[in-house]
Formats: C-alpha cells, sequence, structure tokens
C-alpha cells in the first residue's frame, strides 16, 4: 500500500486526485467488494510560503463499491475514530436547533428508523432525541461536509417543537456580546 501511495504521491497534482488514483489501482488489482480510502495530508504549500500555517491537513475520501453504493457502510468507515458531529437543523427553516455526536451504531439506528439517535459522551450510552419528552426529530435528509468528517441532519420536531432540554426551540437561545467596558458577557 505504502509503495502505491509513494508512486502517486511523487507528481505533481491535486489531493483529490492522488486519492482517486490510490483508489483506483488498489480496486483494480484486488477487485474488492468495496473500497474506501481517506487521505489526510499537509500541503507544502500552505506550510512553507503563503499563509504559512504548519500543521493544517486536508482530508479527502474516494469510495467505490459497496462503500459508494451503500451509506450505511459509509458511515461506518468514516465512524472508525468514534463520533462524528451532527449539526441539527430545522427542514423547512434551516434554522440550527443543536449540536450532537454520533458513532456507527447510532448512525445506522437513525438512517433504519428516520428519527435521531445520537451517542452521548456524558452518559456513555445512546439516546434517541425526544424519547421522554415527546420532542422526537424525524430526520428528513442527512447531508456530510465534503471531508465526510461532519453531518447536518434536517429534521421536523414533534411534540411542541422544543429542542433543548430547558424548553428552548433551540439550543442556540444565547448570544455572546461585547459589553461597553469590553467584557464579553452571555445574553438571552
Amino acid at each position: 500500500m505504502a509503495r502505491v501511495v509513494d508512486i502517486f504521491a511523487k507528481r505533481l497534482q491535486t489531493q483529490e486526485n492522488l486519492t482517486s488514483q490510490i483508489a483506483s489501482t488498489i480496486d483494480d488489482a484486488l477487485a474488492p467488494r468495496g473500497l474506501a480510502v481517506m487521505m489526510e495530508a499537509e500541503h507544502q504549500c500552505m506550510t512553507m510560503r503563503g499563509v504559512q500555517k504548519p500543521g493544517v491537513s486536508t482530508i479527502t475520501t474516494q469510495f467505490t463499491g459497496i462503500f459508494e453504493d451503500d451509506p450505511a457502510e459509509q458511515a461506518k468507515f468514516m465512524t472508525l475514530d468514534g463520533l462524528i458531529a451532527a449539526v441539527v437543523t430545522d427542514f423547512k427553516t434551516s434554522e440550527v436547533l443543536m449540536v450532537g455526536y454520533m458513532n456507527e451504531e447510532a448512525l445506522k439506528r437513525t438512517i433504519e428508523t428516520g428519527e435521531a439517535w445520537y451517542w452521548s459522551r456524558s452518559r456513555k450510552g445512546f439516546w434517541k432525541k425526544g424519547e421522554t419528552s415527546g420532542q422526537i426529530q424525524k430526520v428528513q435528509e442527512i447531508l456530510t461536509d465534503c471531508d465526510q468528517d461532519a453531518l447536518v441532519v434536517k429534521v421536523t420536531v414533534e411534540g411542541n417543537g422544543a429542542t433543548c432540554h430547558v424548553g428552548y426551540r433551540s439550543c442556540f437561545f444565547r448570544k455572546v456580546v461585547n459589553t461597553s467596558d469590553g467584557t464579553v458577557r452571555l445574553a438571552n
């Protein structure tokens, strides 16, 4: 595998092309049922010149076969390191309602049931949003970002529409504001 990466990495090209070439070569040689390649690379143009930001990396992915065709397989691959951030928005208004985290099983349950499931970092367990309050989040659409390391979950909320555990429609009901004396405070 390292030699395949080295062959293509020596060429002047974009990281997206590099990831695609590595995936194609492995896919052609091994003919697996599916292939998932994730590449994280630090770009020398970012480190050595221009913005001079060492340590900044970019992640690209390429899927074939079952990984390309099955969102559950992609989810399994993307959550190998544990949790993926899920930004939850109102389906109609796009208002941000909350941010939660999903692991492979929570994402699988969400896809299978059409209702939002999360992994609670504090309780170390699964929770179905609204299971006790009745504010169940019905999933309308799930999007992933270009790096496929975060999700946007578009939902409609049952019950009275509150998402926040203290009764607000959104968990983001506080604003961070500067005061006249230069301090920062939270305001409702």
